[in-house]
């Protein structure tokens, strides 16, 4: 074999020590590389919970926002329905006959009301007798029934104001619908009685007047 001479020993020994440093250089490389694409993904990962919280976020404020939006409406709706009574109650059920009798409403208003005795000789005794029973529920009593042994001045004492209103309509319309309209009202708002009308046949109107009985107060402004 021939011996090798010095200048290609040398040769050797630097090709060895390339493929030493680049072997070195692929074990470091290859973890490296691992960790980069194990950053790339982590990188993904934040990117996309990050465009979640971009559309969560503004869910979530919507949905605060609807919340407050509901708890406001729950507000107001027990606000209406807390002493005193407020008139769109009977504003919105009268404007819905109307429309089912092909009546227009000209105006409707609540005069101030005035507590009323339940034997007032100024109620008639059928209304007077609605009335009552409506009282006792109330008050928890049977109906038409008295506790034994109570005193008239107990009893008063127990009983629930009745206030009395008027309730002033003026309408337009043909006077066939107008009995209509007054039927209705007075079958489904048993709380509600026919006080007077007064009709204008030349103008097609008419001004309509209700007792209305509540056991609470009625804003009239």
């Amino acid at each position: 074999m021939k011996k090798l001479t010095k200048r290609e020993e040398i040769l050797l020994l630097i090709l060895a020590l390339i493929i030493i440093i680049l072997g070195g250089v692929m074990f470091l490389i290859n973890p490296l590389k691992n960790d980069i694409e194990a950053l790339e993904l982590e990188m993904d990962d934040l990117r996309n919970t990050e465009m979640e919280m971009q559309i969560a976020v503004p869910n979530i404020k919507k949905t605060r926002e609807n919340h407050q939006d509901v708890k406001n409406e729950v507000i107001d709706s027990l606000d209406k329905i807390s002493d005193p009574i407020q008139p769109e109650t009977y504003d919105l059920q009268i404007r819905h006959y109307a429309t089912e009798t092909n009546l227009k409403i000209n105006k409707l208003g609540f005069q101030d009301g005035l507590l009323a005795d339940i034997k007032n000789k100024n109620i008639k005794e059928k209304e007077a007798s609605q009335l009552q029973e409506n009282i006792d529920r109330i008050n928890g009593q049977p109906v038409n029934t008295k506790k034994e042994n109570e005193s008239p001045e107990s009893e008063s004492d127990n009983k629930q104001e009745l206030w009395i209103y008027t309730l002033t309509v003026e309408v337009s319309g043909n006077s066939n619908d107008m009995v209509d309209f007054i039927s209705k009202i007075q079958e489904s708002m048993p709380r509600i009685y026919l006080q007077s009308v007064s009709l204008d046949t030349q103008r097609n109107s008419g001004i309509l007047n209700f007792s209305v009985y509540s056991l609470d107060k009625i804003k009239t402004e």
